[in-house]
């Protein structure tokens, strides 16, 4: 293990959650992309493929016919053993102190004829985990008509194909290979000179294909209001098939309305679009009124890392924290430092605030300092417009001295607090929209954490905190993005992703007016007499829809009395039927249930339908010659298939693995738990009897990220190194899918 190993897991130690770093000398347990099975190299040809390379050889690297060639000492490309996007190896471009954090590093394809119209495309995964010094790591993808012997002779003889931005998690990259002709070969270069200025980072290359494959354009317009897109409004190439993560991002006093498009989930600010064609994205972000005094705000329900709905922060390092350092309950909202800014401040912003009608305004928050021998200031500053701010408070640490005077005595690494700040506002009454930032500035890691609970702006009449907790009445799960109006007053807010919302009255008789898409509305009176109240509320959904991918893998079916080989040269279809619209359909009646042939799987068959939340039974079939029919089901008679919609999901299937009958009294009393969800760190398989189980962990890509059987009690699944989002857990029973969990990493 090098210096930069055990500075990485020093880093991994002290970071907040979302600022992802991984360690070379990580435990092999903890990797992404396990699997139990070896798959083969696929250093050669294949029908539809030039070229398809997944660096799966163990021990063989670069692979048969490969090459690489180094131009700095300590910087090369290796064979990786800790990340993947599906399997167990990937490449790695590796540099370090010991290169001096240069790198001239290429990797080298086998010769490939560009003149064949099959080498039409390249496409690959990439991803890197950190981004030094604010410079984001890139990779060169070059051609060129032999393979030199330095990386001098290579650069002059290339051609430049494209330059990407590798970033976090794996992402799939699309370049266009028809400006080449004749015989050359494809480099990946990650080339790193000293006049970047940065230190280093890993960059990693798997699943590495040439071939001519269906490409559809994602157009994502410009937002209609105040916010941005990932991805950024233009035009991105996805291969067929593909499903693509969706993120909008509100501006200062904007909030997100809904997406404009085919996409799975129309009011989700996250969400996720498939590939089948060419489509067209816009995201809506409405404006939010400014909220009237008092405003109040404890950070209840939010998960690690999460902000309250309306507030923005420049950087990852705010985010909530299950701690009471500050005095108040826990969460509490937690700055942690970390060199991801150049320009050294970073700012949490509330949402727009209301004094219109104030006479008088105070700050109040409780706060804490866990200082390591700091050098920086704490402010907290207002703003009108959010490009003018001003200070209204500041707290200086060491040597950060106010002008003209020297800094406060105080012992060197001390702690700061608990203790309540109360800061003078009179000046921002009559003002309609302010915002109040609590702002980090400096460049020092000395600081650990600055803890902030209880945030408080009004007058100085007594408030109580009415806290409203919303669930979902089908399944009591917590309804995040609820608006919440109190009538008659003018306040309203939305609850977080735990169902939390929170007002601060005084008291009276009031009524709260409760709605969301997809949910019915709801009203709530109640009354608040001089003491602090906790509502929970049931709202009913009403019926929507989500779409659900089935692939069924036909590579070895047969069906029929006679065992016929499925053949789709002999007409041969493939159609799913059941439960989805009350009664089943005959197979071949109705072409929205006939599965198609993935391109970069023929023996892979897939349909997308749209589904509200319910449990279906289903089954596959062959149909021959277009002639609808029941004779050729994977099996005759039950158990059917079945599936639970909660929401997007991806069904894999294989034809004639019939499930497991759940009426068997091994299995029935055989009972697996799967907790925490959400999770942050790890995710925890409970199950009384694990013989022959394992788990699959699957992104909603459809990505294998991660497989292992279970072990006797309980097995931990590692997610800290997933981004934030949904994730699918199969429980496996040899080939036969017995439990289906969709988990949500914090």
């Amino acid at each position: 293990m090098d210096k930069r190993d055990i500075l990485l897991i020093l880093f991994l130690l002290f970071v907040s959650p979302g600022l992802q770093a991984f360690s070379d000398g990580r435990d092999k347990s903890e990797k992404l992309g396990r699997k139990n099975e070896k798959t083969t190299s696929f250093s050669q040809l294949q029908e539809d493929l030039i070229l398809f390379e997944s660096f799966e050889e163990e021990g063989v690297f670069p692979p048969v016919g490969w090459t690489y060639v180094n131009g700095e000492p300590g910087a090369y490309w290796q064979q990786n053993n800790i990340y993947s996007y599906d399997g167990d190896l990937s490449a790695r471009a590796y540099q370090g102190y010991q290169s001096n954090y240069q790198a001239n590093e290429w990797l080298i394809t086998p010769q490939i004829d560009f003149d064949n119209p099959a080498a039409r495309w390249l496409t690959f995964f990439g991803f890197t985990h950190s981004e030094p010094d604010g410079v984001r790591e890139k990779l060169h993808i070059m051609a060129v008509d032999q393979v030199y012997d330095n990386v001098e002779t290579l650069y002059d003889n290339a051609i430049i194909l494209d330059v990407v931005s590798l970033g976090y998690p794996w992402a799939e990259y699309i370049i266009d290979m028809s400006q080449l002709s004749g015989e050359m070969h494809l480099a990946f270069v990650y080339l790193v000179r000293e006049e970047d200025e940065t230190s280093f980072a890993w960059l990693y290359l798997d699943k590495v294909k040439v071939g001519n494959f269906d490409i559809h354009t994602l157009t994502m317009e410009a937002p209609e209001g105040d916010g941005s897109t990932n991805p950024a409004p233009g035009q991105h190439p996805y291969v067929d098939g593909r499903t693509v993560v969706l993120q909008a991002i509100p501006d200062y006093g904007w909030d997100f309305s809904h997406w404009e498009g085919d996409v799975h989930e129309p009011y989700n600010m996250n969400t996720m679009i498939l590939m089948d064609e060419d489509k067209t994205v816009k995201a809506h972000f409405t404006p939010l009124e400014p909220y009237p005094v008092p405003f109040f705000e404890d950070f209840s329900g939010l998960t690690i890392s999460a902000i309250p709905v309306g507030w923005t922060k420049t950087h990852p390092n705010w985010g909530a924290w299950p701690t009471t350092n500050a005095g108040g309950a826990r969460p509490e909202m937690r700055f942690h430092w970390n060199p991801s800014s150049d320009d050294n401040l970073f700012r949490l912003t509330t949402r727009p605030i209301n004094a219109g009608q104030a006479s008088e305004l105070m700050l109040e928050f409780r706060h804490f300092v866990n200082d390591f021998l700091g050098n920086y200031i704490l402010k907290v500053q207002s703003s009108t417009d959010t490009i003018h701010w001003n200070d209204e408070w500041a707290h200086y640490m060491k040597s950060s001295a106010r002008e003209g005077e020297k800094p406060a005595k105080r012992q060197l690494g001390r702690d700061h607090g608990p203790e309540v700040v109360t800061v003078n506002l009179n000046h921002l009454t009559g003002e309609e929209a302010f915002y109040i930032a609590f702002v980090f500035e400096g460049d020092n890691s000395r600081i650990n954490s600055w803890f902030i609970d209880d945030v408080f702006i009004g007058d100085t009449q007594p408030y109580y905190t009415v806290n409203f907790l919303v669930k979902n009445k089908l399944d009591g799960e917590p309804i995040g993005g609820v608006l919440i109006g109190i009538e008659n007053t003018g306040l309203y807010t939305h609850t977080n992703n735990n169902g939390f919302a929170s007002f601060e009255l005084t008291s009276g008789s009031y009524k709260a007016l409760l709605s969301k898409e997809e949910f019915n509305n709801k009203e709530i009176p109640f009354v608040v007499e001089e003491e602090n109240l906790l509502i929970e509320v049931e709202m009913e959904p009403v019926d929507y829809s989500h779409n659900v991918i089935f692939n069924v893998n036909m590579g070895d079916a047969v069906f029929g009395d006679g065992n016929i080989a499925f053949d789709p040269d002999a007409n041969h279809q493939v159609y799913v039927a059941g439960s989805f619209v009350g009664d089943w359909i005959t197979p071949g009646e109705n072409p929205d249930y006939r599965l198609n042939p993935r391109p970069e799987n023929p023996d892979m068959y897939t349909v997308t339908l749209q589904l509200n939340k319910d449990t279906y039974e289903y089954k596959y079939f062959v149909v021959l010659d277009e002639q609808p029919g029941w004779d050729y089901g994977e099996w005759e008679g039950e158990p059917n298939r079945t599936v639970v919609v909660l929401g997007p999901d991806v069904v894999s299937d294989v034809w004639g693995d019939q499930p497991v009958d759940t009426d068997d009294p091994d299995f029935f009393h055989n009972q697996i738990t799967v907790f925490p969800n959400p999770a942050h760190h790890h995710v925890h398989l409970k199950v009384d009897n694990p013989d022959g189980l394992s788990y699959v962990l699957f992104d909603m890509n459809g990505g294998k990220l991660n497989a292992e059987k279970l072990s006797a009690y309980k097995t931990s699944i590692p997610v800290y190194n997933l981004s934030t989002g949904t994730y699918l857990i199969k429980i496996m029973k040899g080939q036969k899918d017995i439990k289906n969990v969709l988990i949500i990493k914090k």
